[in-house]
């Protein structure tokens, strides 16, 4: 029996383990109370505002001669293609809705713009074909990037363009519907 504790032996040492990790609970929340505070302040010392900064850009550019400009944006959008078509190969038949738009130089949009109204129905049918070919992981791509490098290099060849019209694809909509969704 003198190896055992006893009831008034083994209580005691609870309630201190209690009170010890209390303490380095608390001593640890204190420390990193401290730190927290401390990085604050040194990112806060360290760093201009942004509108220093920014009034600092004006300033250069205005005793360099220049006017403070925003940057001129010589790009436009263009829808060229708002198309249905379908997809089979996970063999289920899915619909899938489909709008393409265009990057291109502002001073192309005119010329642009006639092209797509003089060859709307093969732009259409390259823009089906490309959906309708595509794998499903590729039309499951959070950015849809293998579809739009097809699509810019079927819209290059319906525009006989020399990759210098079209700056870039967008897919702003593409909704799959059918095949037991």
């Amino acid at each position: 029996m003198a190896d055992q504790p006893t009831r008034e032996n083994a209580e005691p040492k609870k309630d201190g383990s209690k009170k010890g990790r209390l303490g380095t609970i608390l001593v640890v929340g204190v420390l990193m109370l401290v730190e927290g505070v401390a990085i604050y302040l040194a990112v806060d010392f360290f760093t201009d505002d942004p509108a220093a900064a920014a009034a600092g850009a004006v300033a250069e550019a205005e005793a360099q001669g220049q006017a403070a400009q925003p940057p001129k944006d010589d790009t436009a959008e263009l829808e060229v293609a708002q198309c249905r078509s379908t997809n089979s190969k996970e063999g289920r038949v899915y619909h899938y809705s489909i709008r393409v738009s265009v990057l291109v130089p502002e001073s192309e949009l005119e010329r642009l713009t006639a092209l797509v109204e003089k060859r709307r129905s093969r732009i259409d049918e390259r823009v089906n074909i490309v959906v309708r070919s595509a794998e499903p992981k590729q039309l499951r791509e959070p950015g849809f990037e293998s579809l739009k490098r097809r699509l810019r290099a079927e819209l290059t060849e319906v525009f006989k363009d020399d990759n210098k019209l079209i700056l870039d694809v967008f897919i702003p909509e593409l909704i799959r519907t059918g095949g037991g969704d």
